[in-house]
C-alpha cells in the first residue's frame, strides 16, 4: 500500500527487508515511539521510506516475483 513501516525485528523475521531503507524496526515501546514521531516529524524521508517499501514489496514479494519463483522450482524439480 506504499505506507511507512515500523516493526519488531520478530515481525519482520524471514523477510529480506533492510532497516532505514524498506522500514523503522523499533524492539520495544519506547523505540517504537520515537519511530512514529521520526516519521511524522519528517515527511520527506517518510514518503522516501513508503516508496522503497513499495518498490521491495513488488520485487520480491509480488506475484510476478512469486511466479518467476514457482517457475523456477519447477523448472528444477523437472531436471
Amino acid at each position: 500500500m506504499g505506507k511507512a513501516i515500523v516493526s519488531t525485528t520478530a515481525g519482520i523475521h524471514g523477510l529480506d527487508l533492510k532497516n532505514g531503507t524498506d522500514l523503522l524496526v523499533a524492539n520495544g515501546s519506547e523505540e517504537t515511539a520515537e519511530a512514529i514521531l521520526r516519521l511524522l516529524a519528517l515527511p520527506h524521508e517518510r514518503v522516501v521510506l513508503e516508496r522503497q517499501a513499495r518498490r521491495t514489496a513488488e520485487l520480491r514479494y509480488g506475484w510476478d516475483a512469486i511466479a518467476e519463483q514457482q517457475k523456477m522450482l519447477y523448472t528444477d524439480l523437472l531436471n
